[in-house]
């Protein structure tokens, strides 16, 4: 399994810094949709066929919107975006919604789609080209989702946007074959005071 941690920008002043997030694994699948439309070469681009989005902050979904634009082909094929329900929700009432950007969820319900929505709970497992996705619940300030990632014989957790939790990290001891962890760190400990108000590490 191939993990490639897409950058926030091109040429950046601030060097090791992540603004966005996107993860792509194998080339297909996208965790997240901060920076694929923006980031990734239009071939990078349309081997992406299913966006797992953790929750609908802007970092985290910034490039949705030019991504599936970059990859629409008219047809009945077109890319499968999953995440928690409020998120979905999100994108609808806060994005598609032909004042900040066409309505590409009325759009879809056509012949040619331009997405398709699927919604995950916590605990929700599902296939995708060979990979399997489990997604797991986070402690954040609106429902989001970390995902373990698994191939059959190694799996991976990228873990959002959350604020520690116990849980999480008993969960993820208990897979056996977890080789690597991502995690997000907004802040220095020197500002943990905004790190606990806003639910992050």
């Amino acid at each position: 399994m191939k993990v490639t941690i897409l950058g926030s920008s091109v040429d950046s002043d601030f060097p090791g810094m992540q603004f966005a997030a996107s993860y792509v694994i194998d080339g297909r699948i996208a965790i997240d949709a901060g920076s694929i439309g923006f980031q990734s070469s239009l071939a990078a681009q349309r081997r992406i066929r299913h966006v797992f989005l953790s929750h609908g902050h802007m970092d985290h979904i910034a490039s949705l919107p030019i991504f599936l634009d970059n990859v629409y082909s008219p047809g009945p094929e077109c890319v499968s975006v999953f995440g928690p329900p409020e998120t979905l929700s999100s994108l609808q009432t806060d994005v598609f919604n032909e004042r900040l950007w066409p309505d590409l969820i009325r759009l879809s319900s056509e012949e040619s789609p331009f997405l398709k929505l699927f919604p995950l709970n916590d605990g929700d497992s599902i296939e995708v080209d060979g990979i399997r996705v489990t997604a797991l619940a986070l402690d954040h300030v609106v429902s989001t989702l970390g995902y373990v990632v698994s191939d059959g014989s190694t799996s991976i957790a990228i873990v959002s946007d959350t604020q520690p939790s116990d849980s999480i990290w008993n969960r993820l001891n208990a897979i056996p074959n977890l080789k690597a962890l991502f995690l997000e760190a907004a802040f220095p400990s020197r500002m943990d005071w905004l790190a606990v108000k806003a639910k992050h590490l």
